[in-house]
């Protein structure tokens, strides 16, 4: 206060007390910070803007739908984040809600690119507050629930839910059009009432009730009835419902209508009975060669069953001219059929002829679906036609042989008459050797008419006991002096052989034929050798030659280690003058002879050989009266050796080879099992390796070979017994066998006695009967 000169004479003040209102803004400040955090922990989006629309404020899940950071958000105008879609609604409801002062909700609003939420616009005095949640995962399930739904309205497939009771409670419509019923007459009522057909009995519908009351699916094929009492088979699943708890409170029933389906089964199942019954072999195969039908006939043509060879390719099964199945088969798809004949193969390896008809199947589109195939066999057939033609051959080259012969040999008997004459008055030695020259050709022409006629007409002959080790010693000396010195030349004989009714001349024949055969298979040198051995053909070794016959018979056999036959050649080198030598060097007479003389003598040929392994020439012929009787053989059956129940595993890929060898064993006290390769045996030996006493196994077989299969047997039990057998003795399997460790050999075709001399020996039993000497048969 002042007086009158302006002094300041008193001082006057005013306090407040603020100390609440510090209090009161600490707890503000606490509550925002609350807020803040309360906000920020909210999984809905929170933001609010001011008058002008500007961001105020944003928490962090309204920064995640935005996409936006706080920083980029705030300050900026709302509606640059709207959608242009969306935003004429979104700004109306807006000014809505600050004209009105009251909350405004949109139920829906998409944020791009892939969002969609539910707003709720608060309003205040300084603008506007925002609460977003996002309704993406509901509107998805909800889409779902919606697209089930139009799937079960239009589901071809019958559908149901019934409550525990079994009350229909909802159907589709595909359930209320098979039966004939409005959904109003189904609700409420149960399946029993309107489609149970009576077809099943009470033990049925027991079994579904206990599986499905026990929350388990049912599945089976029932029969409903419609309601114009017309029968349905359907595959049923019913499906409980279960609620949170676990009790089972509704079922959900599926059914697929399979009447037609049923139907078509068995009329296909009538179709492939009658199939079955053909007599040709029937197959079906797709477009992709795989078979999709094999009838019984294919199984018993090929050997394989339908189980074996549905799925497989045929060209793995059966042909092996694959360019002569593709020509086939373009002009089946071409032309819609194709008829001709073809070559396939057996599972045995047998080479089949059979007349083929194949039909293009299609759809009902008319697309090609399958190959149709009705196969015939016409081996024998072929076998027969070329039988025949030979024959009528060999009747045209008889009539012909028969017309020149006579005038042939008055050619040929006075040069040979003249040559001497001419020599005992020549002592030139060019002139000499001229004559000599002259000579050979001239009796070489003589011995070309006299095979012509041998084998066109036959030979008559001298029939007189013989015993072949003599000609046999002839021909050794012959062979060691004419023929090369790089080919070495073994004779092995029996010391008891048995004696033969034949012509010694034409025995000779055959056995210097042979001879020479085998010298122009071995250009380069090598083993020729010639056995001489008793044999018995029992009733067991007739399935190995369908011109064998029953008794004792004398065996020729010629083996060579030359350059071998191949199949293709083998089956005609019996034909007249048909020759796989040069020009100039074979006239295609030598085996046609040998096999008209040995036919001519009752007996037979077998040929073993392949290219590269040599080839083994065996000739059977009938042994004189006197070298045995229907006695003596029992008697020797009775002397052989014989099993005690050893079991013993044959391993052979040729079925008749199997069965001979097991009736065989069998019959004299073994018991047997049989595979049809190594990798079956392999198999069996694992399963039975305590009980098998010894295993005979062939050196040539599919899938897995002699040797191979050996090997494999060592590694499970590396003192197995083994027997090898081959009919190459000479061959390299027989090598790769003995490398193996394999100490007993038969070669083929043995005899019984053979093989169980071998098997004895390998267990240790005494023998019976003294060995042969050579080969055994």
């Amino acid at each position: 206060m002042r007086d009158g000169s302006g002094r300041v004479v008193k001082w006057y003040g005013t306090g407040v007390d603020i100390h609440e209102t510090k209090e009161l803004e600490q707890v503000a400040s606490r509550l925002a910070r609350r807020l803040t955090t309360t906000l920020e922990s909210l999984t809905d989006a929170f933001f609010t803007v001011d008058r002008e629309w500007n961001f105020t404020y944003v928490n962090s899940e309204a920064e995640r739908l935005l996409r936006r950071c706080r920083a980029e958000l705030l300050g900026r105008d709302l509606r640059e984040f709207v959608p242009g879609a969306t935003a004429g609604r979104f700004e109306q409801e807006c000014r809505r809600a600050e004209r009105e002062k009251v909350p405004v909700s949109l139920d829906e609003h998409f944020i791009p690119p892939a969002t969609w939420v539910e707003i709720r616009i608060y309003p205040s005095e300084d603008g506007l507050t925002f609460a977003l949640r996002d309704i993406t995962q509901r509107r998805q399930d909800s889409e779902r629930l919606r697209l089930q739904q139009v799937a079960l309205e239009v589901a071809s497939d019958s559908i149901s839910v019934t409550d525990r009771a079994g009350r229909l409670e909802w159907v589709n419509p595909a359930f209320a059009a098979r039966y004939g019923y409005t959904r109003e007459e189904i609700i409420g009522r149960t399946p029993g009432e309107l489609i149970k057909s009576g077809r099943h009995d009470q033990a049925f519908y027991q079994t579904m009730w206990k599986t499905i009351l026990a929350g388990q699916v049912w599945t089976s094929e029932i029969i409903n009835r419609c309601r114009d009492g017309l029968l349905v088979t359907e595959d049923i699943a019913i499906t409980p419902i279960r609620r949170n708890d676990g009790r089972v409170t509704h079922f959900v029933a599926i059914k697929r209508d399979v009447t037609g389906r049923k139907q078509a089964a068995e009329k296909l199942q009538e179709q492939a009975a009658l199939l079955d019954k053909a007599q040709d072999a029937i197959v079906v195969r797709d477009l992709e060669d795989r078979i999709t039908y094999w009838n019984k006939s294919a199984e018993r043509l090929y050997g394989w069953t339908a189980a074996e060879a549905v799925g497989q390719a045929v060209t793995d099964l059966l042909h092996r001219d694959l360019a002569a199945f593709r020509a086939a088969t373009a002009a089946t798809l071409e032309q819609g059929e194709w008829t001709g004949e073809i070559e396939q193969y057996a599972r045995s390896g047998r080479k089949l002829t059979v007349a083929a008809r194949w039909t293009l199947v299609r759809d009902a589109e008319g697309r090609a679906k399958s190959i149709f195939v009705i196969n015939t066999d016409v081996t024998e057939k072929k076998k027969l036609e070329a039988q025949f033609l030979r024959a009528q051959r060999l009747e045209s080259i008889g009539t012909l042989a028969g017309g020149i012969a006579h005038d042939l040999n008055n050619v040929l008997a006075p040069i040979l008459i003249s040559i001497d004459l001419f020599r005992t008055d020549e002592s030139d030695p060019d002139r000499l050797e001229l004559l000599r020259t002259i000579e050979k050709s001239a009796q070489h022409g003589a011995e070309l008419v006299k095979q012509v006629l041998s084998f066109a007409r036959g030979m008559e002959g001298n029939f007189v006991e013989v015993n072949l080790r003599h000609l046999a010693r002839d021909l050794q000396q012959i062979v060691r002096d004419t023929f090369p010195k790089n080919i070495e030349f073994h004779l092995n004989s029996a010391r008891d052989l048995w004696t033969i009714k034949a012509d010694a001349t034409q025995m000779h024949q055959v056995l210097m034929n042979l001879c020479v055969n085998a010298r122009d298979a071995m250009p380069g040198g090598g083993r020729l050798t010639v056995s001489l051995e008793n044999v018995v053909i029992d009733e067991a070794n007739l399935s190995l030659n369908p011109d064998a016959k029953v008794g004792h018979h004398v065996v020729i056999e010629v083996a060579d280690t030359g350059t071998g036959i191949s199949p293709e050649v083998r089956d005609r080198i019996f034909d007249p003058f048909f020759t796989t030598k040069e020009v100039g060097k074979g006239t295609g007479l030598g085996l046609a002879t040998v096999l008209t003389i040995v036919k001519g003598h009752g007996g037979y040929i077998d040929v073993q050989s392949e290219p590269g392994n040599g080839s083994t020439f065996s000739i059977f012929i009938p042994a004189s009266a006197g070298a045995g009787t229907t006695e003596a053989t029992v008697v020797e059956h009775q002397r052989l050796p014989r099993g005690s129940g050893e079991q013993v595993l044959v391993v052979d890929d040729e079925e008749s080879v199997r069965y001979v060898t097991r009736v065989t064993l069998e019959r004299f006290g073994y018991r047997v099992m049989l595979a049809h390769h190594g990798a079956e045996a392999v198999a069996l030996y694992a399963r039975h390796r305590a009980d098998v006493a010894v295993v005979l196994i062939d050196m040539a077989m599919p899938v897995l070979d002699g040797p191979a299969t050996i090997v494999a047997l060592q590694s499970l039990n590396p003192d197995v017994k083994i027997v090898g057998s081959s009919g190459h003795v000479s061959g390299a399997a027989v090598t790769k066998a003995m490398g193996a460790g394999v100490q007993h050999f038969v070669p083929k075709p043995y005899t019984a006695e053979a093989l169980l001399k071998t098997i004895a020996q390998v267990l240790g039993k005494p023998r019976s009967t003294p060995p042969f000497s050579g080969s055994a048969r």
